[in-house]
């Protein structure tokens, strides 16, 4: 195995003034970032920080981000991401449950409860003085502990998800090969760095020696504008949400600009079929990916949405595993065996046990998500699991909601989420950004056409804007609150045609 480690620094032997990572005016080159790596693994022995401890650091859009983490690795211990936005209440829970030797942070937390752990790395780095390249020895066990990634998924508390130096190693490849990723490559990343999304395509980047332009969000287009000509980025990674506020931005730049990238990889979340056939249109000679991954597994589903599209079958396809990951169905939920999953949940055996199963002598991780798989290996996501309404014994994927509704030219945005209903169980309630042009009886008559009864919407929830978490993924929670206080005390009545409100 090659490690992430040692690939950076064979990279800077070859080729020691290579832009390794670039952030506005300021660029490490491959021969620095190995130096800076070094700088914070000699901080650490002077601390005598015990091998294979946790440190903990604020995953901050910025080169020195990059340098921790890896410097981190470099040392021996294990990397432990904290959201640059975290509450204090999760930060400190996270510190104190890893029982974290040290925080690396430039933002102050008076509120830490063992402040005297946390230093600066700005002031770590500029310590220490430039010298020859070491390259010392790193040479870890595949099974040894060596990330760690919290995540809140479906509840409050954060779960930290385990991962070895196989398990990273392997999602490293999986993300080479998935997307093509290549030395050539200058990747463009406006995406939170505490994300499973952004840190796969970070790692795999670097072990190719390419070039980070990191950024910090995607909600200023102009930013993105100026970092893909001035730094001539060939490829960018963001989310699908981002689409619509860089299109809406830019306008009739949007064209000009991002036909300049040899491709885009969409990640934590999936375009939709309208999306995909207008950015596909709108780009002919731009390689768009949407990508399926986890915190628990990397990148593992890899669609090319450019011939997606040419088919009506698989248009609204995730796409295919990549090779060496196995996948199957189990109780309508995916089911995923490789290496690269992780080895378990911090400190949480139950939560552990119920995710990953034995099966056939391989392990294998039951996720939440409920999927189809054609006879040519193309899946396609009907939705999480627990999302699935339940429309007296019928079954409702919310995505088809979306996907359809979203045809209707009256719509900005939408999102479809099920409620109580005293009669049939649940109801699907459809939540829309209006666009010029909306008419909801219109919009009714659109549906009927195209959906099942038991499918339609039972409410129309009107918002300025969907309610999204830092990934820009919807936040259910939220978007329920908004109905349960807008609609509280309302029955749902049928009519002949359609169910609706009246």
């Amino acid at each position: 195995m090659d490690y992430l480690v040692n690939r950076v620094y064979e990279i800077a032997s070859k080729h020691p003034n290579k832009e390794a990572v670039i952030f506005k005016n300021e660029t490490l080159t491959y021969r620095d970032l190995c130096l800076k790596m070094e700088a914070i693994a000699s901080f650490l022995d002077e601390k005598k920080v015990e091998k294979k401890s946790n440190i903990c650091f604020l995953a901050v859009s910025k080169p020195e981000m990059v340098v921790g983490y890896l410097g981190i690795l470099l040392y021996g211990s294990v990397a432990v991401y904290l959201d640059k936005n975290g509450t204090e209440e999760s930060i400190n829970h996270i510190f104190k449950e890893t029982e974290g030797k040290l925080l690396f942070s430039d933002k102050k937390f008076d509120f830490l409860q063992d402040s005297d752990k946390a230093y600066s790395l700005k002031a770590v780095l500029s310590e220490y003085e430039e010298n020859e390249l070491v390259h010392p020895s790193y040479s870890p066990k595949e099974d040894e502990v060596c990330e760690m990634l919290f995540t809140t998924g479906t509840t409050s508390k954060p779960k930290g998800v385990v991962h070895t130096y196989s398990s990273i190693d392997s999602i490293i490849q999986n993300t080479i090969r998935g997307a093509n990723v290549t030395e050539d490559v200058r990747m463009l990343l406006p995406l939170p760095l505490h994300h499973s999304f952004a840190l796969r395509v970070l790692r795999a980047v670097l072990y190719q020696g390419g070039t980070l332009v990191l950024q910090n969000g995607f909600t200023i287009a102009k930013n993105l504008e100026e970092n893909i000509l001035l730094h001539k980025c060939n490829a960018m990674a963001c989310v699908p949400a981002s689409y619509e506020v860089i299109k809406s931005q830019m306008k009739d730049k949007f064209r000009d600009v991002f036909s300049q990238l040899n491709y885009i990889e969409f990640g934590a979340g999936s375009l939709n079929r309208k999306q995909r056939l207008e950015i596909t249109n709108l780009l002919p000679n731009v390689l768009i990916l949407n990508t399926w991954g986890s915190s628990e597994t990397g990148g593992v589903i890899f669609g090319n949405v450019n011939e997606l599209v040419k088919d009506e079958t698989t248009i609204s396809a995730l796409g295919k595993v990549v090779s060496d990951t196995e996948i199957r169905i189990k109780n309508d939920r995916m089911c995923l065996s490789g290496k690269m999953l992780m080895k378990e949940y911090f400190h949480n055996e139950a939560l552990t046990k119920e995710t990953i199963l034995e099966e056939d002598h391989k392990r294998w991780l039951l996720t939440g998500d409920s999927i189809s798989i054609d006879e040519k290996g193309y899946i396609f996501m009907q939705g999480r699991a627990d999302d699935i309404i339940n429309v007296g014994g019928e079954k409702v994927s919310p995505v088809e909601v979306v996907e359809v509704a979203s045809l209707y030219e009256g719509i900005k945005e939408c999102a479809c989420a099920g409620v109580n209903d005293d009669l049939m169980g649940q109801a699907p309630v459809l939540f829309v950004v209006k666009k010029s042009g909306y008419e909801e009886e219109e919009l009714i008559r659109f549906l009927s056409k195209k959906l099942e009864r038991f499918k339609l919407p039972a409410a129309y929830i009107y918002l300025d804007e969907l309610p999204r978490n830092t990934m820009a993924k919807i936040d259910k929670k939220q978007l329920l609150k908004n109905y349960y206080q807008k609609e509280e005390g309302q029955i749902i009545q049928r009519k002949e045609s359609v169910i609706h409100y009246i």
